[in-house]
């Protein structure tokens, strides 16, 4: 599919409104982000507030960590070969993960390399649409899902907290 980010947003905003429009007499309501109101799912083993130490045992030693410059006191846990980005605080604890190759999971019905039709079939229309970004509001945390323009298939995938203590 081509046109890239403008078509993204508009396939987010027309798939779902052309269901909403003209709905079968009996047919399910359309779907509904599945952690609306409830707290963020474990994604690959690791839940946001966890310690380093429950990733390490959880994941095993990453590949590489590193410090975050810009934001000092936060650091991320690599897992390259499992394709799993994990991002903590000062205090140690997570507050983001991330999923980049469809070898690291899911998040709920939701993996790297799913097409549009199919998240939107999982999780209903997203609060947020920007630039290749779908952005679903969750109780105290965000999940997000990158498009990749060029194929519309999930680049990458994950939750973070709305908030960083």
């Amino acid at each position: 599919m081509r046109g890239g980010i403008a078509t993204l947003a508009m396939s987010f905003g027309l798939a779902a409104g052309a269901a909403l429009a003209q709905p079968a007499p009996k047919s399910p309501p359309p779907p509904h982000f599945p952690w609306a109101d409830q707290a963020a799912p474990m994604v690959a083993g690791v839940s946001l507030g966890e310690s380093r130490g429950k990733v390490v045992a959880a994941l095993g030693q990453p590949d590489a960590t590193s410090a975050q410059p810009a934001a000092p006191g936060q650091f991320v846990l690599s897992y390259k070969a499992r394709g799993i980005n994990v991002v903590g605080s000062g205090k140690q604890c997570v507050f983001a993960v991330t999923l980049l190759s469809p070898a690291a999971g899911a998040v709920g019905a939701v993996h790297v390399g799913d097409n549009l039709p199919t998240v939107l079939r999982a999780w209903g229309r997203p609060r947020t649409v920007n630039g290749p970004y779908g952005i679903y509001d969750g109780k105290g945390f965000l999940a997000i899902v990158q498009f990749d323009p060029a194929t519309m298939l999930v680049a990458h995938l994950g939750i973070a907290s709305k908030s960083i203590d």
